[in-house]
């Protein structure tokens, strides 16, 4: 988060005084303020839904594999053919 604040910082600093003359400050501050929170939340949410189904997709397939191997077998070729 730091590295993404710091490039939008050098970012901010870069554009004109014509960027500053026609966005008022409170606006400009306030949307790198929630856009960079609302990046962090996406990253940390989505990195833990994509763990949590990886998870989810292991153990099902290991319960599959438990309980029937040739049927759980054909379902991976099926699920493989349509994705």
């Amino acid at each position: 988060m730091y590295d993404i604040r710091k490039k939008l910082y050098n970012h901010l600093q870069a554009l004109s005084a014509r960027f500053y003359a026609n966005n008022q400050a409170g606006q400009v501050i306030s949307r790198v303020i929630n856009d960079v929170e609302q990046t962090k939340d996406f990253i940390l949410t989505g990195l833990m839904n994509i763990w949590l189904d990886c998870i989810t997709i292991v153990i099902a397939l290991s319960i599959m594999m438990f309980l029937d191997v040739k049927l759980t077998l054909a379902a991976i070729v099926i699920f493989r053919s349509i994705f």
